[in-house]
């Protein structure tokens, strides 16, 4: 929505995120993130870490912000539509340098690695993981 991202907005999503999701625990284990001013950030963590940047780059870190009960993130794309167990359709951020660059983008969810490994292969998608 063009909000502008402070560090505030930063630490309240990665401190929730921490709290609900085992997942963020897996590097640093528990943490407490606390806005410094608008700009700067202190990171306290159960777990010392040499690459916090790495840590804070793990999928499980996604910078959100909760407003009038929808989510709204960070980064190049949104999210269009949501089919549970189906898939995600992804469209450019309009707010995010060169949107009208980049293509629509759909994540769909396949049986399993064989399904998967028969889509790319018929070239029904670009790329797949855990095959």
């Amino acid at each position: 929505d063009g909000t502008t991202v402070t560090a505030q907005h930063v630490a309240d999503a990665l401190n929730k995120l921490n709290e609900k999701n085992d997942a963020a625990k897996a590097s640093l284990g528990t943490m407490t993130v606390t806005a410094l001013d608008d700009l700067r950030l202190k990171i306290d963590s159960e777990n010392p870490t040499p690459v916090m940047d790495a840590v804070l780059a793990e999928w499980v870190f996604v910078v959100y912000l909760e407003k009038n009960g929808k989510f709204l993130f960070t980064g190049p794309y949104a999210v269009e539509t949501f089919t549970e167990g189906v898939d995600i359709k992804l469209v450019a951020n309009p707010h995010y340098p060169q949107a009208v660059e980049r293509p629509l983008i759909t994540m769909k969810k396949y049986a399993d690695g064989d399904a998967l490994a028969v889509a790319l292969k018929a070239g029904e998608i670009d790329m797949a993981f855990h095959l």
